[in-house]
C-alpha cells in the first residue's frame, strides 16, 4: 500500500501550473558536427565546464570521436580510441575548468578512459588507459562526473555473481584508479542493469554520492575517495512496485545533494525527488503532475538552486528548486507528449530543459529565478530527420550556455549535431575618466564584462562605427575634431549577439588654459606679496593650479597665495592643467630689495 504522506503528495501536486512566458531570442538550432554518414552510431555525452569549455563526443563505426569546445566554437573532431580498437558500444564525457577532460567508453568487456589535464591552453587528451576488463561478459550502464577540484568518477555495470554489480573508478590528476569492491547492497542481486543504471555526481571537495537500482530498488551510496561508505541508504519505498532510472545531481557541499527516481505506484510509474542531507534522505517530492512518468532528470548548480524535468504521456514536466531548497509546483512545459529529457542548472539560478517529443523533434524551455517559464524553441532541424531516441545529451557552463548534442536523421543521412543556449554577452563598462582626452586620437580602455564563449568589441562614435577589436582596448583611428562625442561600446559575442555599454560622453580638448599671474604688495624683503593666478579654458574645465615660488619654498596648490621673499631676484611660475591633461603656464620675473 502506498504510506500517508506519499498518497498526499500525489493527491495534492496533480495540477500544473500554466507558464506563459516571452521568449530571449538565443537558442540557436542544431549544427552538425559530423555527418551525413552512415557511421554514425550514437552520441555519447556533451560536457560543458563551469568557465565555458568542454567536449562532445560520440561513436561511429570507425571509433569514438570527439569535438572539443573553444570559446564557444566546436573544433574539428578528432578519433580517441586508436589502438583499442573499434566496437564501442556506450562512450561518456565530462569537463573541467581550464581544458580539464575525462572521456570513458565501452567497447565489449573492457572499459577504457583518456584524460586532459587543465592548462592555460587546452591540452591534447593523453592515450587511452585501460581501466576494467570482466573475464565474463559485456559492460553497460556508463556515467561519468567532474568536481571543481578536477576529480572525476565514472560508474557502470559489469557482470557479476548476482548478473550484474555496479563499478567505479577515479580519476585524481593524471592517474586512474579502480575502486576494488562493487557498489552493490547485496553482491548476490542483480544491480545497474537496465533502466537500473548507475549514476554519480562529484562534489567540490572531489567524493561522489553514487544512485543505482538493484533487485527491483533504488539505493545510494556515497565514495570518499577510493573508499565506500559504510551505510548505503534506500532511495525507493518499500512495499511498493519496481523502481529503477535513478539521476543524481550534487551541490558543491557534499553534504546536499538531490536523487531522482521512477516507481511503480498502484501499477503505473511514478517520478520522484529525494534529497540528500548528510546521510539521510528527506521526504519525497512528487514530479510528475499526475501524469505516469519516464525517467527523470534533475541538475543543481553549486548552491543548491536547479531543475528536475520528467518525460510523461502528457508532456514535458519541469519543476524549479529555488534558494530555499524547495521545488517550486510542476509545470507542464509543451502541449504533447515527451520521452526524454535533459536538464541543466547555471550559477545565475537559471534553468533550461530539453526534451524530445513524440515525433523525434527536440525542444526546450529556459527559466530564470522567479521568472515564468520562457517560450518553447525548436533545437533540432527539421529537414535533418528526426531525433535518435536516447541520443540527447546536455552541458551548461556557470553563465547559463547549453550545449544539446544529438543524433539526426537516418542511414547515410545521419548527422552527429549541437545545439546551443548562448546567453548574449555583459555590457562592457567605460569608466568615466575617459571623457576628457587631450589627443584627437584617444586610446580608449575599458572592462570586458562577462561572456565565456568568445567576444569581440565595436566602437562607435556620434553614431558610427569606428573600429573594432578582440580586446578591451582601441586607440580611435581617425581624429576627433575638438569638442564633445558621444561613445557607445558594444560587446559582441560569436554569433553577433550584440550588447551595448552605457553611453560615455568623451571630449576632446587638446588646447591648454590661458594663464595669467598678478602679484600685489610691497615688493620688499619680508613683506607678503599676495599672489593670484587667473584661467580660462574652453575646453574640459580647470582641474588644478600650482604656483612655484622661485625661491626654493614648498609650490602652493591654489590659485591664491602669499609669501614672503627675502632679497634677490626670482622667477615666479603659475602652473594650470584642466581635466584632459592639459597645462597652461605663465611667469613673472621679481626683484625683492
Amino acid at each position: 500500500m502506498l504510506r500517508r504522506p506519499l498518497a498526499l503528495a500525489l493527491a495534492c501536486l496533480i495540477a500544473l501550473l500554466a507558464a506563459p512566458a516571452a521568449a530571449h531570442a538565443v537558442w540557436f538550432p542544431a549544427e552538425p558536427l559530423d555527418g551525413p554518414s552512415a557511421a554514425i552510431l550514437g552520441s555519447g555525452g556533451a560536457g560543458v565546464a563551469p568557465d565555458g569549455g568542454g567536449a562532445v563526443v560520440w561513436r561511429r563505426t570507425d571509433g569514438v570521436f570527439l569535438s572539443r569546445l573553444v570559446a564557444g566554437s566546436f573544433q574539428t573532431p578528432v578519433r580517441i580510441d586508436a589502438g583499442t580498437g573499434a566496437g564501442a558500444s556506450e562512450a561518456a564525457v565530462t569537463a573541467g575548468d581550464g581544458g580539464r577532460l575525462a572521456v570513458v567508453w565501452i567497447a565489449g568487456n573492457r572499459l577504457y578512459g583518456a584524460q586532459a589535464p587543465s592548462a592555460r591552453a587546452p591540452a591534447p587528451l593523453s592515450a587511452p588507459v585501460l581501466l576494467f576488463e570482466s573475464p565474463t561478459g559485456a559492460l553497460d550502464g556508463l556515467d561519468v562526473d567532474i568536481g571543481v577540484n578536477g576529480t572525476a568518477y565514472a560508474v557502470f555495470r559489469a557482470p557479476g555473481t548476482g548478473g550484474g554489480d555496479v563499478r567505479a573508478v577515479r580519476l585524481l590528476g593524471a592517474t586512474w584508479e579502480g575502486l576494488a569492491a562493487p557498489l552493490d547492497i547485496d553482491p548476490a542481486r542483480p544491480a545497474g542493469v537496465g533502466t537500473g543504471r548507475p549514476r554519480v555526481a562529484v562534489a567540490a571537495d572531489g567524493n561522489a554520492v553514487v544512485a543505482w537500482g538493484e533487485a527491483g530498488a533504488v539505493y545510494g551510496r556515497r565514495l570518499t575517495g577510493l573508499a565506500l561508505s559504510l551505510a548505503p541508504q534506500p532511495i525507493s519505498f518499500p512495499g511498493e512496485g519496481t523502481a529503477d532510472a535513478p539521476a543524481v545531481s550534487i551541490e558543491h557541499d557534499g553534504s546536499f545533494a538531490w536523487v531522482a527516481f521512477r516507481q511503480e505506484v498502484s501499477g503505473t510509474p511514478r517520478a520522484f525527488g529525494r534529497r540528500l542531507i548528510g546521510s539521510l534522505y528527506e521526504p519525497a517530492v512528487l514530479l510528475d503532475a499526475g501524469y505516469a512518468a519516464g525517467a527523470p532528470d534533475v541538475a543543481l548548480n553549486g548552491r543548491g538552486q536547479g531543475v528536475a524535468a520528467v518525460p510523461t504521456a502528457g508532456g514535458a514536466i519541469g519543476q524549479y528548486v529555488g534558494t530555499d531548497d524547495l521545488f517550486e509546483p510542476p509545470a507542464r512545459l509543451d502541449g504533447g507528449g515527451a520521452t526524454e529529457t535533459g536538464v541543466v542548472a547555471s550559477d545565475l539560478r537559471e534553468v533550461a530543459v530539453v526534451w524530445r517529443g513524440p515525433a523525434g523533434d527536440v525542444l526546450a524551455r529556459f527559466k530564470r529565478e522567479r521568472q515564468p517559464w520562457e517560450a518553447i524553441w525548436g533545437l533540432s532541424r527539421p529537414e535533418l530527420g528526426v531525433v535518435a531516441p536516447g541520443s540527447l545529451r546536455l552541458g551548461g557552463d556557470r553563465r547559463s550556455d547549453v550545449v544539446a548534442a544529438m543524433v539526426q536523421g537516418e542511414g547515410a543521412a545521419t548527422r552527429l549535431v549541437a545545439a546551443v543556449y548562448d546567453r548574449p554577452p555583459s555590457p562592457p563598462f567605460l569608466p568615466e575618466r575617459t571623457r576628457f582626452q587631450r589627443t584627437s586620437r584617444p586610446r580608449l580602455s575599458w572592462s570586458p564584462g562577462i561572456e565565456l564563449w568568445g567576444v569581440s568589441y565595436t566602437v562607435a562614435i556620434d553614431g558610427k562605427v569606428v573600429g573594432s577589436t578582440d580586446a578591451p582596448r582601441l586607440r580611435v583611428p581617425a581624429p576627433l575634431r575638438e569638442g564633445a562625442h558621444k561613445v557607445v561600446i558594444s560587446a559582441v559575442d560569436r554569433r553577433g549577439q550584440a550588447t551595448p555599454g552605457r553611453e560615455r560622453v568623451l571630449r576632446v580638448d587638446g588646447t591648454p588654459p590661458r594663464v595669467r599671474v598678478a602679484v600685489t604688495g610691497a615688493r620688499r624683503a619680508g613683506a607678503a606679496l599676495r599672489i593670484r593666478v587667473r584661467a580660462t579654458d574652453r575646453g574640459a574645465g580647470i582641474r588644478s593650479y600650482r604656483i612655484d615660488f622661485g625661491d626654493g619654498a614648498a609650490v602652493a596648490r591654489g590659485a591664491r597665495g602669499t609669501h614672503r621673499y627675502r632679497r634677490g631676484r626670482f622667477t615666479l611660475r603659475a602652473a594650470v592643467t584642466d581635466r584632459a591633461g592639459n597645462t597652461g603656464s605663465a611667469r613673472l620675473r621679481l626683484t625683492i630689495r
